[in-house]
């Protein structure tokens, strides 16, 4: 079965997101001194679902994919060195997610993609 344009639907949805930090102890005497800012635990979640359903709305078919990501930020660096964790963080998780997201679609919606 292929779908033409004129039958069936696929809906994409986003089902938890957050970006969360928690804030790393200090070790050592003088940590605190020498840095401004604490060190931090950064963790970037993705989860959705790809649903396939029937011009009635009924669940034909679909996947999720899940995926975490946990990196920490020392405390102190620049903005470039910011933005680079930020970058590599975020092309990761996002990279991994692809990866599930198209193993699914290879599983589950071949029929609609042949």
């Amino acid at each position: 079965m292929r779908s033409d344009g004129t039958t069936d639907v696929a809906r994409f949805t986003i089902l938890n997101a957050p970006v969360t930090a928690t804030p790393l102890a200090r070790t050592g005497v003088l940590a605190g001194l020498i840095d401004s800012e604490p060190p931090e635990r950064w963790t970037v979640t993705v989860e959705a679902q790809l649903e396939f359903l029937d011009d009635a709305g009924k669940r034909l078919d679909g996947f999720s994919a899940k995926v975490s990501r946990t990196r920490d930020l020392e405390g102190g660096v620049t903005y470039n060195e910011r933005q680079r964790f930020w970058y590599d963080l975020l092309s990761a998780t996002m990279k991994e997610f692809d990866q599930q997201m198209d193993a699914g679609l290879s599983k589950h919606a071949r029929r609609w993609m042949d």
